[in-house]
């Protein structure tokens, strides 16, 4: 877990939103740095596809999420009766 955070805020560096680095590499259009990148994770996690099943997996939650709400409901106040004190 530690690695999709931090790789979140690196990409949160690089492009403004919080997205992981490989997610960000796999929609890139293919490319020579782009196929270095994808390699060389999948060497460092010791599987196939590894920028790839981030990629949908970050697709996946985003939609579970649904879009993010930078403004919270305004605070209206206490909703019991009034203690009287």
């Amino acid at each position: 877990m530690r690695h999709w955070i931090v790789s979140s805020c690196l990409g949160f560096v690089l492009t403004g939103r919080f997205k992981p680095v490989c997610a960000i590499v796999w929609d890139l259009p293919d490319c020579r740095p782009r196929t270095a990148y994808a390699r060389r994770m999948n060497a460092v996690f010791y599987e196939d596809r590894h920028c790839g099943r981030i990629a949908d997996t970050y697709a996946i939650c985003s939609l579970l999420r649904g879009p993010i709400q930078y403004d919270p409901p305004p605070i209206t106040g206490r909703r019991g009766p009034d203690p009287g004190y």
